[in-house]
């Protein structure tokens, strides 16, 4: 198993630093073609981002739906 390890500030969100790693791990030939992440590197700019840049699938839980809508049941929901 390949990892890649980077250190930053505890305010910087784990969402910034998934395009670092995947740039990194294709530096050194390791880019796989799925990453499994947690829930804080899943965005959808950034899920779509690792697969036009680097052709990545990231696959991992999304993050819950906050809008007023979700919390009152009504209209589309995200898996819709």
């Amino acid at each position: 198993m390949i990892t890649d390890v980077a250190t930053t500030a505890a305010t910087t969100h784990d969402s910034q630093v998934l395009p670092g790693i995947h740039t990194r791990l294709a530096r050194r030939g390791f880019l796989p073609a799925e990453h499994l992440v947690d829930a804080g590197y899943t965005s959808l700019p950034h899920l779509e981002q690792a697969t036009r840049e680097h052709q990545v699938t990231v696959s991992g839980p999304l993050r819950s739906n906050p809008t007023r809508q979700h919390r009152r049941n009504e209209g589309f929901a995200r898996d819709d």
